[in-house]
């Protein structure tokens, strides 16, 4: 876990766990219409194992933490490139555009939806907007 790496296990003992990993194309069966991921800064290698279940452009919920980038060995760039070379725009919640690193680097929420190209985020997010209200 990204968790060992952090502030937040400083003076604490550590424990290693061995678990069996596998990638979301094998896990996931059918045509998922939504899917959600939070794991702890992961969400990018989780998305890199599932490119035959974006195919299908299932609505996504995932966690964006801007350190995230650092402790997995990746960049902001790949991730968005990646969503975004699958038909999907980057928003918050609210339906504000997260399309580019810059966006999601200096955005003030770790929540993201990507959503297809084609459909409705006006609609998606309304909800979160009148709740906001």
């Amino acid at each position: 876990s990204s968790l060992a790496k952090r502030d937040v296990s400083e003076g604490h003992q550590v424990e290693a766990t061995t678990v069996i990993v596998t990638t979301l194309d094998k896990l996931v069966k059918g045509r998922p219409a939504f899917m959600k991921i939070d794991i702890e800064g992961a969400e990018y290698d989780a998305l890199r194992g599932a490119s035959k279940t974006l195919r299908h452009r299932p609505l996504l919920a995932f966690e964006f933490d801007p350190s995230s980038p650092h402790y997995f060995n990746y960049q902001t760039e790949d991730l968005v490139g990646m969503l975004a070379s699958h038909g999907y725009a980057i928003t918050d919640l609210f339906g504000h555009p997260h399309d580019t690193a810059e966006d999601m680097m200096t955005a003030r929420l770790w929540n993201f939806l990507a959503i297809p190209t084609g459909m409705d985020v006006q609609k998606i997010c309304a909800p979160a907007r009148s709740n906001a209200l």
